[in-house]
């Protein structure tokens, strides 16, 4: 879980689990979630992804 600090058009900002920087990520489909809210994100070598909950 991470803190959604804000949403764009195409990306959220979210702060890293680990090292509480802020990050863009490309915003999945169907992403409904307000800034300030906390969302499950998934850490990988990667980059982290937003998963969402159907």
């Amino acid at each position: 879980m991470t803190v959604l600090v804000s949403i764009e058009k195409n990306a959220i900002l979210v702060l890293d689990p680990d090292s509480y920087e802020t990050v863009a990520i490309k915003k999945p489909l169907s992403f409904r979630a307000d800034a300030g809210s906390e969302i499950l994100v998934l850490k990988t070598p990667y980059g982290i992804f937003a998963l969402i909950r159907s």
